[in-house]
């Protein structure tokens, strides 16, 4: 499955109600299918949520140009975690979308 088919999984996937998901840091926040992107907010059901003073949109762009670090950044190799907000200011939010659906890459 290439990076496109796996975000059109993963929007497919988010469709309705959406999901609470964890960040590295152990903040919880919503994501949700918003038309052809991600909209993540605060936890409703979790804690401790994030403390977002407003929502933050997820694109096709941040999820593909941060698949490749994935692996990098749960293998703990070093200066992953800066390379990826430099990509992306939502990195701490990609990387657990990543991750709850990279099993997708895998079949």
């Amino acid at each position: 499955m290439n990076p496109q088919e796996f975000w059109s999984q993963v929007l497919a996937a988010l469709d309705g109600t959406g999901l609470e998901l964890q960040t590295i840091k152990g903040l919880w926040f919503r994501a949700v299918k918003k038309g052809s992107s991600i909209k993540v907010d605060n936890a409703i059901q979790h804690k401790p949520s994030c403390r977002m003073t407003t929502p933050r949109t997820i694109t096709e762009k941040d999820v593909v140009d941060l698949l490749p670090l994935y692996h990098s950044l749960i293998s703990g190799r070093k200066g992953i975690r800066q390379k990826a907000r430099e990509q992306s200011q939502n990195a701490s939010y990609v990387f657990p979308i990543i991750g709850r659906f990279y099993h997708l890459l895998e079949g």
